[in-house]
């Protein structure tokens, strides 16, 4: 079986630079074109199911994923955003500075918040339901949780996982051979994952 993973669209929080978490904020614009996009994407590659996060912005972003695909979306708990605890409304320098990360490595956890090992542990149970299914399955979260998803499906190390970017703007193709495939609105395509510079660059 294969996974099509996705992040949410664009929301006004991203937009604003505020830390969002378990909290919620509408897509922009800018977030339903870029899913509308990708639907045409997703179309092709024929998924046969559909889960998504709880939080409105990704149930929002799958349901345009999945228009006039006829699936409907199951909401999985496990794959909601990372809790970002207290830090969650902040704009980013009000919680770290200058620095992109909030989440500096693997077991990290902001104040009151949840670290990408806790989104592991969570995503267990779907992750183990997953293995027992067959066909293209589409699973929509957010930029943390995917990278602990990746983590736990593609079983990479923690730090290969933290060098993955999950922008807004593409899907990832994971098929039952291990290799990974990229799709982004603007109609390009790759192998292997899209980097993140920030983490590459406080990593050295």
């Amino acid at each position: 079986m294969s996974i099509i993973l996705a992040r949410h669209g664009q929301t006004e929080h991203n937009r604003d630079q505020k830390i969002l978490g378990s909290v919620d904020s509408p897509l922009t614009a800018r977030g339903r074109e870029s899913a509308r996009k990708l639907a045409s994407v997703l179309a092709g590659l024929k998924p046969s199911r559909a889960f998504s996060s709880p939080l409105g912005r990704a149930r929002d972003t799958a349901g345009i994923l999945c228009r006039g695909l006829g699936l409907e979306i199951e909401v999985r708990n496990e794959m909601a955003e990372l809790s970002a605890g207290q830090w969650e409304g902040l704009h980013r320098r009000e919680a770290v500075g200058e620095s992109d990360l909030i989440r500096r490595d693997w077991s990290f956890r902001p104040p009151q918040g949840e670290s990408y090992q806790d989104g592991t542990v969570r995503l267990a149970p779907f992750v183990q339901k997953l293995r027992g299914l067959s066909g293209t399955i589409l699973v929509v979260g957010h930029f943390a949780i995917n990278r602990s998803f990746l983590k736990a499906w593609l079983n990479l190390t923690r730090e290969q996982a933290l060098g993955v970017n999950v922008p807004h703007e593409a899907l990832y193709l994971l098929d039952g051979r291990g290799r990974v495939t990229w799709f982004d609105s603007r109609g390009e395509t790759g192998s292997g994952f899209l980097a993140w510079e920030p983490y590459q660059l406080n990593s050295k």
